[in-house]
Protein backbone atom coordinates (compact mmCIF):
# COMPACT_ATOMS: atom_id res chain seq x y z
CA UNK A 1 0.00 0.00 0.00
CA UNK A 2 3.14 2.21 1.01
CA UNK A 3 5.04 1.81 -2.09
CA UNK A 4 1.58 2.56 -4.33
CA UNK A 5 1.13 5.48 -2.94
CA UNK A 6 4.96 6.38 -3.53
CA UNK A 7 4.50 5.43 -7.12
CA UNK A 8 1.43 7.15 -7.67
CA UNK A 9 3.13 10.47 -6.08
CA UNK A 10 6.19 10.06 -8.25
CA UNK A 11 4.46 9.12 -10.96
CA UNK A 12 1.90 12.53 -10.72
CA UNK A 13 5.09 14.25 -10.43
CA UNK A 14 6.96 12.82 -13.44
CA UNK A 15 4.15 13.89 -15.22
CA UNK A 16 3.26 17.60 -13.79
CA UNK A 17 7.52 18.03 -14.87
CA UNK A 18 6.72 17.20 -18.44
CA UNK A 19 3.15 19.37 -18.79
CA UNK A 20 5.13 22.41 -17.07
CA UNK A 21 8.21 22.00 -19.50
CA UNK A 22 6.29 21.09 -22.50
CA UNK A 23 5.29 24.86 -23.11
CA UNK A 24 8.39 26.70 -24.43
CA UNK A 25 8.87 30.43 -25.44
CA UNK A 26 9.12 29.60 -28.60
CA UNK A 27 5.60 27.36 -28.97
CA UNK A 28 3.62 30.65 -27.45
CA UNK A 29 5.14 33.06 -29.76
CA UNK A 30 3.72 30.85 -32.79
CA UNK A 31 0.61 30.30 -31.24
CA UNK A 32 0.24 34.02 -30.71
CA UNK A 33 0.94 34.74 -34.08
CA UNK A 34 -1.30 32.37 -35.63
CA UNK A 35 -3.79 33.64 -33.49
CA UNK A 36 -3.40 36.88 -34.52
CA UNK A 37 -3.04 36.06 -38.43
CA UNK A 38 -6.68 34.19 -37.60
CA UNK A 39 -7.88 37.46 -36.47
CA UNK A 40 -7.02 39.21 -40.01
CA UNK A 41 -4.16 41.30 -38.11
CA UNK A 42 -1.22 39.46 -40.01
CA UNK A 43 -0.39 41.01 -43.49
CA UNK A 44 1.33 37.57 -45.07
CA UNK A 45 2.80 36.90 -48.76
CA UNK A 46 1.69 33.59 -50.17
CA UNK A 47 3.96 32.39 -53.18
CA UNK A 48 2.88 29.34 -54.98
CA UNK A 49 5.61 27.10 -56.53
CA UNK A 50 5.87 24.11 -58.91
CA UNK A 51 8.27 22.15 -57.45
CA UNK A 52 8.70 20.19 -60.58
CA UNK A 53 9.69 22.94 -62.85
CA UNK A 54 11.11 25.20 -59.72
CA UNK A 55 8.69 28.44 -61.63
CA UNK A 56 7.02 30.51 -59.24
CA UNK A 57 3.05 30.51 -60.19
CA UNK A 58 1.59 33.22 -58.43
CA UNK A 59 1.67 35.28 -55.36
CA UNK A 60 -0.81 36.89 -52.42
CA UNK A 61 -0.33 39.32 -50.70
CA UNK A 62 -3.07 40.21 -48.23
CA UNK A 63 -4.22 40.16 -44.40
CA UNK A 64 -4.94 36.92 -44.47
CA UNK A 65 -5.96 33.45 -43.01
CA UNK A 66 -4.91 29.78 -44.15
CA UNK A 67 -6.75 26.66 -43.83
CA UNK A 68 -6.99 23.70 -46.02
CA UNK A 69 -9.72 21.87 -47.18
CA UNK A 70 -10.71 18.24 -47.28
CA UNK A 71 -10.12 18.73 -51.25
CA UNK A 72 -6.61 19.17 -51.21
CA UNK A 73 -7.17 23.03 -51.15
CA UNK A 74 -5.08 25.81 -49.91
CA UNK A 75 -7.57 28.01 -48.40
CA UNK A 76 -7.04 31.67 -48.50
CA UNK A 77 -9.53 34.26 -46.83
CA UNK A 78 -8.60 37.65 -47.05
CA UNK A 79 -9.79 40.52 -45.60
CA UNK A 80 -10.59 43.66 -48.43
CA UNK A 81 -12.73 45.80 -46.53
CA UNK A 82 -14.59 46.28 -43.38
CA UNK A 83 -16.47 42.99 -43.51
CA UNK A 84 -15.38 42.12 -47.31
CA UNK A 85 -13.15 39.10 -48.01
CA UNK A 86 -12.29 37.32 -51.00
CA UNK A 87 -11.45 33.78 -50.49
CA UNK A 88 -8.48 32.15 -53.12
CA UNK A 89 -8.13 28.59 -53.95
CA UNK A 90 -4.53 26.80 -54.19
CA UNK A 91 -4.96 23.20 -55.57
CA UNK A 92 -2.01 21.20 -53.80
CA UNK A 93 -0.43 18.03 -55.12
CA UNK A 94 2.99 16.77 -55.19
CA UNK A 95 4.38 19.25 -57.41
CA UNK A 96 2.54 22.25 -55.90
CA UNK A 97 3.84 23.69 -52.67
CA UNK A 98 3.77 26.86 -50.81
CA UNK A 99 5.48 29.67 -48.77
CA UNK A 100 3.68 32.15 -46.36
CA UNK A 101 6.09 35.14 -45.48
CA UNK A 102 5.33 37.78 -42.73
CA UNK A 103 5.04 41.32 -44.42
CA UNK A 104 3.45 42.73 -41.66
CA UNK A 105 6.12 45.31 -40.95
CA UNK A 106 6.27 46.19 -44.87
CA UNK A 107 2.40 46.34 -45.61
CA UNK A 108 0.36 48.60 -42.76
CA UNK A 109 -2.94 48.96 -44.60
CA UNK A 110 -5.38 46.12 -42.95
CA UNK A 111 -7.21 45.84 -46.30
CA UNK A 112 -4.02 45.32 -48.59
CA UNK A 113 -4.73 43.25 -51.35
CA UNK A 114 -2.67 41.75 -54.32
CA UNK A 115 -2.66 38.97 -56.42
CA UNK A 116 -0.04 38.48 -59.02
CA UNK A 117 0.27 35.76 -61.65
CA UNK A 118 3.99 35.47 -62.26
CA UNK A 119 4.77 32.77 -65.29
CA UNK A 120 6.67 33.83 -67.93
CA UNK A 121 3.39 32.50 -70.27
CA UNK A 122 1.36 34.27 -68.02
CA UNK A 123 2.76 37.98 -68.36
CA UNK A 124 1.47 40.80 -70.90
CA UNK A 125 4.29 42.76 -72.49
CA UNK A 126 3.23 46.41 -72.80
CA UNK A 127 4.05 48.45 -75.83
CA UNK A 128 5.88 52.20 -75.43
Amino acid sequence: MKNRKLFCIILLMVLLCMILSGCTEANKATRQVQIRADSFNVARRIIVINTRTDSVLYEIISTSSLSNSNNGELQITSLVGENKYKLDYVYLNSNISYIVQDVSDIYTDPYHYEFNILPKWGRIEQES
